[in-house]
């Protein structure tokens, strides 16, 4: 019963430390860029990027400057990025908005469309996981079964995420190009924009769909057209597959020479949404790390094979014998460089910003199903890292300079989803996981766990006529509220064999197909309405539950959040130290120049 704390504790402790994460992280970005003289970068020091300036030059291109989708004149860029007219400013370029919110329009059809198709096949994907786990066509299927059915389909959406999260990145990428955005932030932030609801949709909609979805019983696109034993398209859940006599259908299961034919017996969705978290958190990175050092130096190797490389080390061989009287050390530099030029460009850090934030997102929203992701993806990252310094440092070309004053609008989306996880890890405890009802709401409504009282034939429960006790279904105990959400062929007192058909593949609700049904040998019209009188009054509860879980970590994040200050105190005393500076400076220049004006009277 306690066990059941554990995890409304460690989403408290992950709400403070994704708090304290961000505060930290701002606190440790103002300190570099004052440290650096970038704290202004983007309104003073950013240059044009040099595909901007290249636009306007090149012939029959979309900017090009005899189109007059990109002018040359006076004036500067302010706050907002929008180009000031100014007669007395230095020329510059100035591009059509129009032409650019445009193409921003179409790209976002294609976007969208492309967003459309993976959202489908993500269902698909789900719906196929689906039938491999409730359909009785795919029982005996020898892989595609309920007993893998959860690792086959983490694997096939985890492949899936990979490849989509490539292609969109690669299509966006190009829409993005074409807006010729002026300044490397304004591309990037610009970029972030278009991939991360895609990123968003892709990497956690299967997650949203088994921690909230699942277990509503749909039949998303009709099951394909199977239909379980009642003729009906089969409706997804979570589960596992029985290993009990009561679990299975076949009333010859324990017997000599009979068989079983066991159900799959509903149950919360944490296990299958930790199952699908895990797998997520140790292939991507894999994936990750191949992209990483194995693309590389695969084209590396390409060039070594067409003899680009030993072309080029020729060439540098040459011009190192010529120097090699004046200056050998020029001559090594020279060969170096011309090595080094072979190898692909650096990028930017927008993949390794992108990997990072969905992972954050990851831990963020869905640790609570698996406390333990949060140390998997730190040692990942740990991994990572080294790979990433490889291959800085040895597969590509020396990246050049590029100031900055933060992550842009990483900061605003991690940000999001910091405050985003506070909702999701309530709903996850309130509404995926049946720890909280079960341990705490039920025994707290109910009237304790004795059911005492003698029992009468119209009244005696359905579990107390099975194991031979004399407890009455209208007794308020614990042990009756429970019953009302127990499964037929999940419990020892409903046998699947007894009260399911034959082919049937799943457990059936208690409530729902036994209690409340007409045609089941379990119908009690009385009793089901005392359950959906109970099921009702424990719906209330978890409702005010999950808004006081929700309340506790809105409220503990603000109150670090507003406890931490924005800047380092060091900062803000260099500040004001120089601001102070400036207007001494500037009231001596007043003073000097009064001064003069005051002689000049005079000597006239």
């Amino acid at each position: 019963m306690w066990t059941s704390l554990a995890t409304p504790i460690y989403c408290i402790a992950l709400s403070v430390s994704i708090a304290i994460f961000t505060n930290v992280w701002e606190l440790q970005r103002a300190g570099l860029a004052h440290t650096w003289d970038v704290a202004d970068y983007r309104l003073t020091q950013e240059p044009p990027r040099p595909e901007f300036l290249a636009a306007y030059r090149k012939q029959n291109g979309l900017w090009s400057g005899d189109k007059g989708r990109m002018v040359r004149r006076r004036g500067y860029y302010g706050a907002n990025g929008r180009f000031v007219p100014n007669d007395e400013a230095a020329y510059t370029y100035d591009v059509n908005t129009s032409t650019r919110r445009a193409i921003f329009g179409g790209g976002a059809v294609v976007l969208l469309l492309l967003t459309v198709l993976m959202v489908c096949v993500t269902v698909s994907i789900l719906v196929f996981r689906m039938l491999m786990t409730t359909a009785s066509q795919f029982a005996d299927d020898e892989l595609f079964n309920p007993q893998y059915a959860a690792v086959i389909g983490a694997v096939l959406n985890t492949v899936w995420i990979f490849t989509m999260n490539a292609v969109y990145l690669l299509l966006a990428q190009k829409l993005n190009d074409l807006e010729n955005h002026r300044t490397d932030s304004e591309h990037e932030d610009a970029l972030i924009l278009k991939t991360f609801l895609f990123q968003f949709c892709n990497s956690y909609g299967a997650l949203f769909y088994i921690a909230f979805i699942k277990a509503r019983g749909l039949s998303p696109f009709g099951a394909f057209g199977y239909k379980d034993s009642r003729g009906r398209p089969y409706s997804d859940m979570c589960g596992v597959v029985g290993t009990e006599t009561y679990s299975n259908v076949d009333p010859t299961c324990g017997q000599p020479g009979g068989s079983c034919r066991y159900l799959l017996v509903e149950g919360d969705c944490m296990q299958e949404l930790s199952t699908q978290i895990i797998i997520y958190l140790v292939a991507i990175p894999v994936l990750e790390v191949f992209k990483t050092l194995a693309v590389p130096w695969l084209l590396k190797r390409y060039q070594q094979l067409v003899g680009l490389r030993e072309k080029a080390q020729e060439v540098a061989h040459d011009a190192a014998k010529q120097q090699a009287d004046e200056d050998r050390e020029r001559a090594a530099m020279i060969e170096r460089i011309s090595e080094e030029l072979l190898l692909p460009r650096f990028t930017g850090t927008f993949d390794e910003f992108n990997t990072k934030v969905v992972q954050f997102g990851f831990v963020a929203l869905f640790s609570a199903a698996l406390p333990i992701v949060a140390a998997a993806a730190a040692i990942t990252n740990v991994i990572e890292l080294r790979a990433d310094a490889y291959k800085v440092l040895h597969l590509l070309r020396r990246p050049r300079y590029k100031g900055s004053d933060g992550i842009g609008q990483w900061k605003a989306i991690v940000e999001c989803l910091s405050w985003f996880a506070l909702i999701i890890n309530a709903l996850i405890l309130c509404y995926t996981s049946n720890a909280l009802r079960d341990d705490w709401v039920i025994p707290f409504l109910s009237g304790g766990e004795s059911c005492g009282g003698a029992a009468g034939a119209a009244d005696r429960s359905d579990e107390a006529a099975a194991l031979g006790l004399n407890i009455s279904w209208a007794a308020d105990c614990e042990r009756n509220w429970k019953n009302c959400y127990s499964q037929i062929g999940g419990e020892t007192w409903l046998p699947g064999a007894q009260y399911l058909a034959a082919g049937a593949s799943t457990t059936r609700k208690y409530f729902e197909d036994g209690l409340c049904s007409p045609g089941s040998l379990l119908y009690d019209p009385l009793h089901c309405d005392l359950c959906s009188e109970r099921r009702q009054h424990v719906a209330v509860t978890m409702a005010w539950v999950f808004i006081g879980i929700e309340h506790v970590l809105v409220i503990t994040k603000l109150l670090i959040r507003l406890s931490m200050p924005s800047k380092p105190n060091w900062v803000v005393a260099d500040e004001a130290h120089n601001e102070f500076r400036k207007e001494k400076f500037e009231k001596e220049a007043l003073e000097k120049l009064a001064l003069l004006n005051s002689s000049d009277a005079l000597n006239a």
